[in-house]
């Protein structure tokens, strides 16, 4: 096997997970340079998800993008992924062009991919036994990860079973059990109620301070990206979305999220924030407004 190529997580002989080779804290974990997405129209014109993304993550910090909808948020992710291909520009992942799937990633969708004719703790498996450990190393796995997301009593479950915040819980589980470079993530709690969201961002920022993986977080909300990140990127506003803002979130960690938004940091860098956000909010619905005003 070439060793100087990364290749899918393995169980070790400790029965912890890892990855060949060690990662290279000295690169990005995700570096989009000059990338720009287009897709044709069905009235044969390009659209232009976004233009010219300039994105550099580095290993173990947590960065969110925000931004207007339609402003090309999960074109980023996709691209950071292998999912889709830049229509121009390029992608690299810990120094290597991201050819395909990002095999140093994993992607957390806002909708969980659980398989519903699946037990808990064979969906949270699932990504072990595909790269072929056995079922008993990966089961055992499992359990390790079932406890510290708090559902070692769920293991024979099937997902309907669950409530939104326990499957999300699942998700993160099969996310973080292969033991990625990059958690990549869209968006995953915007379906839970503001109470359980909290918990959830709460226990995501316990188990991301304990992996220091990096993390790319997909939002539309201003507070969750502020409590949760070391940086926020603004995207601006659509077809043809570029960074138009990039902020440092400097409070301190640990952070008590239940809390973090009565602080006055929070509020400060939320306002200063917004202030550039909305600019760009504003004009997507201008657009949405004069797009209507034309069909009509």
């Amino acid at each position: 096997m070439d060793k100087t190529k990364p290749t899918l997580s393995v169980l070790d002989w400790e029965g912890k997970i890892s990855t060949a080779p060690a990662k290279d804290t000295s690169i990005y974990a995700v570096e989009l340079t000059g990338c720009t997405r287009q897709f044709p129209t069905p009235g044969g014109e390009t659209y232009f998800a976004v233009r010219d993304i300039n994105l550099k993550v580095v290993p173990g910090r947590f960065v969110s993008i925000v931004g207007p909808t339609g402003s090309g948020k999960s074109t980023i992710l996709n691209m950071a992924a292998g999912l889709l291909n830049p229509s121009a520009g390029s992608v690299r992942s810990f120094g290597e062009p991201v050819i395909g799937v990002n095999r140093r990633a994993s992607y957390m969708f806002q909708q969980d991919p659980l398989l519903p004719w699946k037990t808990v703790i064979d969906n949270v498996s699932l990504g072990l036994t595909m790269a072929g450990v056995s079922k008993a190393e990966a089961y055992s796995e499992a359990r390790r990860w079932l406890e510290k997301v708090g559902l070692k009593n769920f293991a024979d479950r099937y997902p309907h079973q669950l409530s939104g915040g326990m499957r999300k819980r699942t998700a993160i589980a099969q996310a973080w059990i292969v033991n990625p470079d990059v958690l990549l993530m869209d968006e995953p709690f915007s379906a839970l109620d503001v109470q359980t969201r909290q918990i959830m961002e709460n226990e995501l920022l316990q188990l991301w301070q304990e992996s220091g993986k990096a993390v790319v977080f997909i939002t539309h909300d201003l507070d969750e990206a502020i409590a949760l990140s070391d940086e926020v990127v603004i995207l601006g506003a659509g077809p043809g979305s570029t960074v138009v803002g990039s902020y440092e979130i400097d409070i301190p960690r640990p952070r008590d999220l239940l809390d973090i938004r009565d602080d006055p940091q929070f509020v400060a860098l939320h306002r200063e924030i917004w202030g550039r956000l909305k600019i760009e909010v504003s004009k997507t619905y201008q657009t949405a407004m004069a797009e209507e005003g034309d069909v009509a």
